[in-house]
């Protein structure tokens, strides 16, 4: 997404050298954003996703333009230790991506994963809340909460209240900046507008 891949460059205009996709899918930002050399990528997904996107990657003879690291694992296991021993730094500046994965969690492990890159998070990392609405019972919807969950009767997306906020963001060392959607994509010219001030994102930086 264009307004994602605008963050992830201010973000690395700004100092960040780590960039760890959440719940990665088959991103492809290691390869297509021209990321200077000095940049990380990590990727956290299932083992299934990355058994096929991986083989897909090799097909083509795709090759990164920075560091990657693949990180095969279900986000609701414990992951900073693992995500340490692959090379990244706790020290280091972060931007961390999430485009949808994480409400899927059950509340418990999305408030765990949440606390986890808090914790992760040196001083001037960024990191993102969504807040949008969208048809819950759409088959594509039922089937990705159903795949992050690995539950076939997985419940809708967490709300705004079954998850850590803008609140929990502050009390826990985090600026926050509220960014409706409309305004996002004013700039871009795109007839996507939602006509709706509370759909947007919760920019955070880590002070």
């Amino acid at each position: 997404m264009r307004l994602v891949d605008d963050q992830v460059a201010d973000a690395v205009a700004a100092g960040c050298r780590q960039l760890v996709l959440l719940g990665a899918g088959l991103d492809t930002r290691a390869y297509h954003l021209g990321l200077r050399a000095d940049v990380t990528v990590y990727e956290l997904d299932l083992p299934a996703l990355f058994s096929f996107k991986e083989a897909v990657l090799r097909a083509t003879g795709a090759i990164p333009t920075t560091r990657r690291h693949i990180l095969p694992i279900d986000l609701r296991e414990a992951w900073a230790s693992r995500l340490r021993d692959t090379g990244f730094r706790p020290d280091q500046p972060t931007v961390w991506i999430d485009e949808g994965a994480l409400p899927y969690l059950p509340a418990a492990d999305h408030r765990r994963a949440v606390a986890t890159l808090t914790g992760l998070s040196a001083p001037g990392s960024r990191f993102g809340l969504s807040r949008f609405t969208v048809d819950d019972d759409a088959p594509h919807y039922v089937e990705l909460r159903r795949l992050v969950s690995g539950d076939e009767d997985a419940a809708a997306p967490l709300s705004d209240g079954d998850r850590p906020g803008p609140q929990w963001l502050v009390d826990h060392g985090w600026r926050t900046e509220f960014r409706a959607w409309d305004d996002m994509i004013a700039p871009l010219g795109r007839e996507v507008a939602v006509h709706d001030p509370h759909v947007g994102v919760v920019h955070a930086v880590r002070e």
